[in-house]
């Protein structure tokens, strides 16, 4: 199989990059996107490194310890070494779902990474409560039949920060609820009037399918205004969310990964023993 050094240094930087945004959001560690990217840019150079005549674990294990000290800096060995565990669990599992694809699915290296690195924005997306945005954007999860038939239920749509002056009527919002059963919730609604009241702007909302409309919303609540609804993500989010689906992207992968070193290391020894 040829492997074009581009294409993987390039697709292991936006790996590492998703795996220690992912390490970041879990263990809730103050980081910000340039120390990632720093990390991730090693990361694909040492895989490059991987190559060459050399220590292959060695390697590993410094560009590893590199990564996390750059990306989340040193506050004792359990602090760094907890972001090392996480990292490599992200990975195992990430890697899972890799092999999982290259053997049942695609030997087509594109598409394999493309389909990872979606379903690792979904995941990421997931756990950080949607507080991930990348250059305004944001996505989020639709889980309501409010919108529908507009949106349904598990569909990702993708909103971009926008002055709350450009918001007009028509337009569908993300915003922060504050008041009863809204309280904390992240909401997607479509905007039908917009009122100022005593030099602040507040907008009235309400799910295209739902008879009242919902509590006011002031301009400080707005996220974002909806850019698009991402039909690709959508479908594979319907996957993830599918109890079935889930064991299958997650544990399957995971536990196929494991029975593999299993193999490996038995295969290894019965070799050194002969």
């Amino acid at each position: 199989m040829k492997i074009y050094i581009d294409l993987f240094f390039l697709f292991n930087v936006i790996m590492d990059f998703m795996i220690i945004l992912g390490t970041s959001i879990i263990l809730k560690r103050n980081s910000n996107l340039i120390r990632i990217i720093i990390s991730s840019l090693i990361g694909g150079f040492s895989s490059i490194l991987l190559f060459g005549n050399i220590n292959k674990i060695l390697i590993e294990v410094i560009s590893i310890i590199v990564m996390m000290l750059i990306s989340f800096g040193y506050k004792g060995i359990k602090y760094v070494l907890r972001n090392i565990f996480y990292m490599y669990l992200l990975s195992t599992l990430i890697g899972g779902i890799i092999y999982l694809f290259n053997v049942k699915v695609s030997n087509n290296l594109v598409i394999n990474y493309f389909i990872i690195i979606v379903i690792s924005i979904i995941f990421i997306q997931r756990i950080s409560n949607n507080k991930v945005s990348l250059g305004g954007y944001s996505l989020f999860t639709v889980v309501t039949e409010s919108m529908v038939p507009k949106y349904n239920v598990f569909d990702m749509i993708v909103a971009k920060e926008v002055d709350t002056n450009d918001i007009k009527v028509g337009d569908d919002v993300v915003y922060l609820g504050k008041k009863s059963d809204f309280a904390g919730k992240i909401v997607t609604h479509e905007v039908i009037k917009i009122d100022k009241i005593d030099g602040n702007t507040y907008f009235h909302t309400k799910g295209i399918a739902n008879d009242v409309e919902d509590p006011l919303v002031s301009a400080d609540q707005i996220m974002g205004r909806v850019s698009f609804k991402s039909h690709i993500l959508s479908f594979i989010s319907r996957v993830v969310n599918n109890i079935y689906g889930f064991y299958f992207v997650i544990f399957v992968p995971f536990a196929i990964l494991l029975v593999m070193e299993i193999i490996d290391i038995v295969y290894e020894r019965r070799e050194k023993k002969s």
